[in-house]
């Protein structure tokens, strides 16, 4: 069994971008008046930060420090169980991969869009990870997303962040 350390509680998040529905249905990007940045508890999804209206993109930032006790042998992994649309991960300005939700063969399961990332060698004393979270753009030149469990909710880090070591 892996040792866990979870990445609960406060992170920063920053709205960077908001989606806006043309009158002719179509879809811009804004970054006028957007809402401002704070702290947020996670997981959960970004209602109690941004509304229960708003879709676009957020950074969620945290600071951790490097896991004590390793040996030689060890492996460190950051676990993202779940994320409401899609996210692209970095630790240390350095991108690690995305978590992108996809459709799965039971159109009523649940979704859930895990990602795993080896991490060892990126650790440093002092580490910095930022997940930037994408909402689903949702307009009428485009069939729905399917978000089964999810449709009409706002986005954001709906599952545990976590490191495992192994």
């Amino acid at each position: 069994m892996p040792h866990v350390i979870r990445l609960r509680g406060p992170w920063d998040y920053e709205p960077l971008a908001r989606f806006m529905t043309r009158a002719d249905s179509s879809v811009s990007v804004s970054n006028d008046d957007l809402p401002p940045s704070g702290v947020i508890e996670l997981p959960g999804d970004w209602s109690n930060a941004l509304g229960t209206e708003f879709q676009g993109i957020v950074r969620f930032e945290r600071r951790f420090h490097r896991p004590t006790g390793l040996e030689a042998a060890s492996y460190v992994w950051l676990v993202i169980d779940d994320v409401d649309w899609q996210a692209e991960v970095s630790l240390n300005d350095r991108v690690l991969g995305t978590a992108i939700c996809s459709q799965s063969s039971d159109p009523h399961q649940a979704m859930k869009c895990p990602a795993r990332f080896d991490i060892t060698a990126l650790l440093s004393p002092q580490n910095w990870l930022s997940i930037v979270v994408t909402s689903p753009t949702l307009n009428d030149c485009n069939p729905p997303l399917p978000r089964p469990g999810r449709t009409g909710q706002p986005g954001g880090l709906i599952g545990l962040v976590r490191l495992e070591i192994d």
